[in-house]
């Protein structure tokens, strides 16, 4: 049984990565790097309106964190983005991505238990918008110059790596 578990597992991940992969080449593109532009990143408001996190930079720095509400870690990167987001509130706005399925209530819920009061907060049905990135998971990190370049990506969180991704973004805020 153990053994057709694994076999199981390791199929289904294949199968993932295999459709990530088509979905760029689809499109002619891959993910993403450090130094690309991206032209247009969508994901929905509470609302259900469509919003375009490029370019509703409004001339500012984007720092964008994919999240789900079931993550812990997520949580503590959303603390961290929050704080971000009041010290250099003149130079970045803050996009939360949510790659929860099901309606915006539950990310609504998840941000007032939590007081997270800052930011943008978004909806992307279907984990969608982290894999432009190259992430398979949550959170990830994403800063992009107010033109769209990708200036800095991180995917994952760890309290040893904390440190070293606060010291990056905000040595690329000032």
């Amino acid at each position: 049984m153990v053994k057709y578990l694994r076999i199981v597992s390791v199929l289904t991940l294949v199968l993932i990565f295999s459709f990530t992969g088509l979905a760029f080449a689809d499109e002619g593109k891959s993910p993403y790097k450090v130094g690309d532009k991206v032209m247009s990143l969508v994901a929905k408001d509470s609302s259900g309106s469509i919003v375009d996190i490029v370019k509703s930079s409004g001339g500012k720095k984007g720092l964008i964190v994919f999240m789900n509400t079931a993550c812990s870690a997520c949580r503590t990167e959303v603390k961290y983005v929050m704080s971000v987001a009041k010290q250099y509130a003149d130079k970045v706005n803050v996009f939360v991505v949510s790659v929860d399925f099901g309606d915006f209530a539950r990310i609504k819920a998840y941000q007032v238990n939590n007081k997270f009061d800052q930011g943008i907060w978004l909806q992307d049905e279907g984990f969608n918008l982290p894999p432009v990135f190259n992430f398979s998971y949550t959170p990830a990190l994403v800063l992009l110059d107010s033109d769209g370049t990708v200036l800095y990506k991180f995917g994952g969180y760890s309290k040893l790596a904390a440190k070293k991704i606060e010291a990056d973004v905000e040595a690329l805020l000032k």
